[in-house]
This record gives C-alpha cells, structure tokens and sequence, in this order.
C-alpha cells in the first residue's frame, strides 16, 4: 500500500480542556491549540523583570526621525498614539480603548512596514512576555481555526520554565556594556493542520528596537572579566540577578514578532538529519512517513501519494506490494523483462533512466499500471528512479496527485532537493544494510566463499526482518541439496618419511655439538653431576642414530632444553670454562625452539612454497571456471593441497546447471592435476628438500547435501547416508593395490578412484582426450584396490602425466 503518514489521535483537544492550562497537563500531548500555548507560557513563565507595554519609545522614535523635516505637521497624523503616550504620563497605566481601537491598528500597520502585508504573520507583545497587544490578520486567522495546531517541544518549553531569560540577558548587555551578541533563542514552530495534514514551519524573529529599559537605582560597572563569565552562564538566571536584581530594571515599550515561512529550508534540515540519524528498523515506516510528511509540506499539497516500486531483489521488500499501482517489484519486473509492459511512463522511466513526469493520466490508457492509478484518482504523476552503478534502478519513487498538471518542470524543481536527500538516505541505508547484513554473516558464518554469499546475505536479510518483532529470532539452517560433488589432491610423496629423516639429522647434530661442548668443559672441571649428563647424552645419540622412532624426538628435546640447557648456563656463569666453544653452540640453535631446526626449516620451507604453489594455481583456475558456473570450493594445505568441488543448481542464486556442466567440471579437474604434476616436476628439484606428489581423484556419482555446521563454522556434508562419501574419501589415498604392498599413488601418476563402470567409461574418454593433447601417456592401468574398512571392491584408473 502507499505510504501515508498517521494522523495522531492526541491532537484533538476539547475546547474546555485549554482552561487554566498547566505544564503537567501537556505532558502526554503532541499538539494544542495556537492560543493554548501563548497561555500555557503566560501561566508557566518565570517572571524576573517587571514589563510594561508603552508606545512611548515608539512615538520618540519617530519624532525623533521625522521632527527636524517634518515640523510638527506630523503630529496630527499620528495624534492617537501622542494621546496615548500622553495618557501613559498621566496615570502609568495602558489605555485599553486605544489600543482596541482601527485608529490604533491601521496606524500600526502603516508604521511599522513588515506588519502590512495582508499575509504577514505576526504581533506586537509587551517586552519579553507572552502577552500580545496587535495580532495580523493572518496570526488571527490561524489562531482562530482550531484545525490548525501546534506541535509542543517539550524540551523548549522545559528550559524556558527553568531559565529562559537568554534573551533578556543579551539585551541588557548590548544595550548597556556595548556588547553585540546574537540572542542565542532562535525559536522555529510546527504548526499541523489535522483537516488537510499539511505541516508549516515557521520562524520568530523578535525586534527589540522599541524597548527601553528604566534603572531603579545605579547599574554596575562591570569588567571585561565579568562581562565575559556573565556570557558564559547566559541561561543561569541565579548569577545575572545577583548582579541584576529584579528591582533594579524594568522593560517598557514592546516587542515586534514576525513569523518566517521556513518550511521548504526547515523540512530539508530535518529530512538530512533523519538520512543520518535513523536506524535500520525504522526505515521502512518512520523514515517514510516522515519523508511523506515534509515532501506534501514543501509542496503544501494535502493529496500528494507516495509510492515505492522496490526493483531490487535483494531488497527484503521486493516482493511486498508498496507500488500505488499496487504491483510489486517482483511482478514489475518479470513482466518488464518479458516485453509485457505496454509503454507507457514507467516503460519511458525505465528507457530513459531520468525523472519522468505525466501532468495528465489518460482515462483511456491501454497500461494496466496506469488503468489502476486512473482507477485510484490519480491523476497526475512523477517517477524518480535511484540509479546504481551499471545502469540498473533499484527503486522508482512514485510521487502521485488527484489534481491534473499538478505535477510539472516547477515542481520537479521544488522537489529536487527532497530527491537529492532521498537518494542520499537510499544509499545510506543501503550502505548501512550491507554493513548490518556482513556483521551477521560474520557472526554466524565467519568467512564465507563469494560463490554462496548470496544464500547467506538471503538468510541474514530474513533474520533481520524477523529479529525486528521477535527478539528470541533464529537464523535458519544453511543447507544446500542435491550436489555432485568432486575431490581431489596433490598429497607429497613420503612426507612423513623425508619429515622424520630431517628430525633425526637435526637430533644426531644437535646431541653431538653439545656433547663436544660438555666433553671440554668436563677435561677443566671434574664434576659427576656433567659427567653423568654426557653418558646420558651418549646413550641417547645411540638410540637417534640406530633405531630412532617418533617418540624419540620429545625425549631428546626434554633432556635438552630441560636439563643440559639449563645446567650448562649455569656452569658458565660459575667456573672459567671454555666460553667461544659454548657461544658458536648457542648460534647454531633456533631462537624460539633452543634446539638445532635446519633440516626440518628446510623441509618446512620446501613443503610451504610446493602447498602455495599449488594452491595459487587452484585458486586461479577455479576463478576462472566460477565464471563459467559458481560453484563451492574449499581447499585445505597439509602435506600438500586437498580440495572439494560441489555444484549444483541449489549453489545458484540464477542460472540453472545442466549435465554438460558436470562433465566440464570433470574435464576441468583431470587437466589441472596433470598442471599440477608439471609444476611439482619443475619446482620440486629447486627445493632445499626435493620433493614431489601423488595425484588422486575421488569420481562419486550420487547426490548430496551439505549443511552449514554453526559451531564449527564451516560446511560438512549432510545425512547419514552421505557420511559415506567423507568416510571412503579420508581412506583411499592409503589405498593399494589387490595383492600387494603398493600404494595406489606415485609421484607423477594420477589415479582416478571410481565407483561404478558408467564412471570408469567416463573418465576413460576424458583421458583419451588428453591423450590426443599430449597431457598423458597412452599407458593406462585399470586396477582393484585392496579392501578398506567399510569399502570393498573399489577400483581405480592410473594415468601417467607426460
């Protein structure tokens, strides 16, 4: 539905509920009457000065002025305001009959200028109170139409019962000490209409020209000092009246307040601060019904409709009918999109990318969208389109009128700063729902592949709009089903017997260096303690060197770093034994580890720089087949790069996936391990530590879902069935072959493990195809695998690399 801004039911006031009106009374109220509030203020107001309305300083201002040219011909023009003033000698007091009386008011009007104008809003008022004595035709009509309301600012009128002195203050202190200050009160109203819904802003600006201050008594001299920290404290009545007492001034004369028209620039103002204070959750109404509210004041147009076409479909609205034409998004532009749009102004928008205005809906118009907006009344209408990058809307905003021509070049230009802040406050919220949606994804996902984001930013759009009315909300489960999936590695050949070697040679050195070290101190200092350290070291390079085992690695290290270490640095701080010998041992420890770490570095390092290799390549060729079809992939470095593939069409935010996509991928796989053997075979020899690996492919032909695993962050397959497929997976690499000893793989060969005899043809005219572009030799072995735990008879193919 159109938005349309709510009507408070607390504006409405019985008539009789404005008598003696207190501050407690409107605690709970959002409008009142225009008069209520002026007696709201009268009965509220502190009182700190005396004030007295006078035409005194008026009638000396213009004698003053118009004496030395005029003479006294003037004087009879004016002669009820001199009565007046004379009247005022007299007695002190107002005169009442001249204040009511037309001489009085077509003489203020002629007077004082900016009072003329039939369309002037304003009054004149006793100095500083809220007692007015001339009001404009204008101010009276508002005043008197009870339609008219106004908007109470609770946090003004709290300050003005607690010190709203600020402008008195100021006056005082320009007036008397030479100052030029600002009055810091510059007090903006909101006025409703609770017939037409239309709201105006307005600004009062207070003229204190015809003022006077009378002194009781002496004022006091004040230093730059004083002046300043009276300033300062401008709103703390308690220091002014120690140095002002309310007996000392008092204020005759009266106040001139015009109110400004300022709700074109104050409804901007208030829009900006909107864009960039709201929250997320508060956009889909709030903001635009506030947007709603400002956009009819600026146009002061009470029939203005707005309406939002949501062309996004990420957008979590995109399928909800916020269209006047009562369409959706969704609806809009599946029909856009299949040419069924007749053209008419949302076809041209959509052309030509730019604002687009009808001034007059045809009541024979063929357009289904604007047959609904001429059913609807609508009879004028403009269409602003949000732009992205790429040329692609997101959002068309509908600004509709009941009036024909209402809309037209002129108003598009009294609305352009309004769209300029609403596209601002779209690609904020947009910015600042990208932000929110990422934020979950972290939480909930941590680190996801860019192929599925998309699900995810689904899921956590979904958990937002629903964790806004449902604290206790759950993220639904991440599962995608019916995949084919596909697994590979490049595991090095014998790494953990080249690992273990190292581990040896760097146990055999580090014990024989520190026992050269321990056998010379030992010739300088006959200690039994040293002595039986070495027969302990001797017996432990025996057991590295002739039947070492894992468990011998802890062992050595512990007596290192656990007793020789310690126990010599203590020896060389004690007795003057041999110390460059002990300085070239140290240097030839690791830092971190305090034991010898060069043959395993060299292992560590060449095992690096062969796992990134690989994974480099991967990563870049599976970039280039995700923009033939996304896909999931996933790859782990341990000794070597395994991977997963999965895809399927629940992988797809579009698009569809059909067989040939699987047998690409196939293809794919199988021409990126011979790659890799390549690679291995011209990286491997520059190692430090030369190495190589075994290729293995995994062909699994059934499909199966994976579900993401919230507590580990990361996805596993799901079902008890599909636990098959990791378990055979984690077992053939140790496979080998029926009958004997070897292991199904070698370096430079592929096996390709298989399932089925459909697979093993497959894969058979795949590597006659690579055959014909001289990736692999014609030799090609078809092999049964010895049995695995919960797998028998499978059997593999094994190619060699060329």
């Amino acid at each position: 539905m159109p938005v349309r801004l709510p009507i408070s039911t607390n504006i409405r006031l019985m008539e009789n509920t404005m008598e003696n009106l207190k501050l407690e009374d409107i605690s709970k109220l959002e409008y009142i009457p225009l008069n209520s509030l002026i007696e709201l203020y009268q009965n509220i107001m502190p009182v700190y000065y005396q004030h007295r309305f006078s035409l005194k300083p008026f009638v000396d201002s213009i004698r003053n002025e118009m004496g030395a040219s005029c003479g006294d011909s003037y004087t009879g023009f004016i002669s009820p305001l001199i009565k007046y003033v004379d009247l005022e000698g007299q007695n002190g007091q107002d005169n009442a009959s001249v204040i009511e009386s037309e001489d009085f008011k077509t003489l203020i009007k002629i007077l004082i200028p900016s009072l003329r104008n039939k369309n002037t809003i304003g009054f004149l008022s006793v100095p500083f109170a809220f007692s007015s004595y001339f009001m404009t035709e204008r101010l009276k009509e508002l005043s008197d139409d009870s339609s008219w309301q106004i908007r109470i600012n609770h946090d003004r009128i709290e300050h003005d019962t607690t010190s709203g002195s600020e402008n008195i203050n100021v006056f005082i202190l320009n007036k008397h000490y030479g100052q030029k200050l600002v009055p810091p009160n510059v007090n903006t109203i909101e006025l409703f209409n609770v017939e037409t819904g239309i709201t105006k802003f307005y600004q009062l600006n207070f003229n204190y020209e015809f003022v006077e201050t009378e002194i009781n008594g002496r004022l006091p001299d004040l230093s730059e000092s004083e002046i300043q920290m009276l300033i300062n404290n401008i709103d703390k009545p308690e220091i002014w009246n120690s140095y002002f007492p309310p007996s000392l001034i008092s204020f005759t004369g009266f106040a001139i307040c015009i109110w400004n028209d300022v709700t074109e620039i104050e409804s901007i103002a208030r829009l900006r601060n909107l864009v960039h204070s709201y929250k997320l959750d508060a956009v889909a109404e709030g903001f635009m019904d506030e947007f709603y509210k400002y956009t009819r004041a600026i146009l002061d147009e009470p029939e203005i409709e707005l309406g939002l076409l949501l062309l996004d479909e990420k957008n979590p609205d995109y399928n909800k009918p916020s269209s006047i034409t009562k369409k959706t998004g969704a609806d809009f532009i599946r029909n856009y999109m299949r040419g069924e749009v007749i053209k008419d102004i949302y076809s041209e928008m959509m052309d030509s990318l730019e604002l687009t205005l009808l001034e007059r809906i045809p009541a024979d118009s063929k357009s289904e969208m604007e047959q609904e907006l001429h059913k609807q009344g609508i009879r004028s209408l403009l269409l602003y389109p949000l732009v992205e990058e790429g040329s692609k809307i997101s959002v068309i905003i509908e600004f509709a009128s009941r009036k024909e021509s209402f809309f037209t070049p002129f108003s598009v230009q009294r609305l352009s700063k309004v769209l300029e802040v609403l596209k601002e406050g779209y690609y904020r919220f947009s910015w600042y729902y990208e932000n929110i949606i990422t934020s979950i994804i972290q939480s909930k996902f941590t680190s996801i592949h860019s192929s599925i984001e998309w699900k995810f930013k689904e899921l956590a759009g979904n958990f937002l709009i629903e964790s806004r009315n449902n604290k206790e909300a759950e993220i639904a489960p991440v599962v995608f089903e019916d995949l084919t999936p596909l697994y590979g590695q490049a595991d090095i050949v014998s790494s953990s017997t080249i690992r273990n070697k190292c581990i040896q040679a760097d146990l055999l050195l580090n014990v024989e260096l520190v026992l050269a070290v321990m056998e010379q101190w030992h010739k300088r200092i006959k200690l039994h303690a040293l002595e039986k350290l070495i027969l302990e070291t001797k017996k432990a390079k025996q057991k590295v060197a002739e039947n070492y085992d894992s468990t011998d690695e802890s062992r050595v290290i512990q007596l290192l770093t656990d007793k020789i270490h310690p126990y010599l640095a203590k020896l060389n701080e004690r007795y003057d034994v041999p110390k460059k010998s002990y300085k070239q041992y140290l240097k030839q420890l690791a830092p971190a580890l305090d034991i010898v770490y060069e043959e395993r570095r060299k292992f560590e390092d060449s095992v690096t720089k062969l796992n990134t290799t690989i994974s480099s390549f991967l990563e870049e060729e599976n970039q280039k087949l995700q923009n033939v079809l996304p896909h999931y992939f996933e790859k782990y470095k341990t000794d070597g790069v395994e991977y997963n593939i999965y895809l399927g069409q629940s992988l797809l935010e579009e698009g569809c996936v059909e067989a040939f996509d699987i047998s690409e991928f196939r293809l794919w796989q199988l021409t990126n391990m011979c790659e890799i053997v390549r690679l291995v075979d011209k990286l491997g020899p520059k190692l430090e530590i030369s190495l190589t690996t075994a290729q293995l492919i995994f062909v699994y032909n059934n499909p199966l879902s994976i579900r993401f695993r919230m507590d580990e962050k990361k996805f596993d397959v799901d079902g008890t069935y599909n636990v098959r497929y990791e378990i055979l997976k984690k077992r053939i690499d140790k496979a080998t072959i029926k009958g004997t000893d070897e292991r199904l793989t070698v370096s430079g060969k592929i096996a390709i493990v298989y399932l089925s005899e459909n697979d093993k043809n497959e894969y058979l005219e795949y590597i006659d195809y690579l055959i014909s572009k001289k990736y692999i030799t014609k030799e090609i072995e078809d092999l049964e695998l010895n049995k695995l735990q919960g797998a028998e008879g499978l059997r593999a193919l094994r190619v060699k690399v060329n």
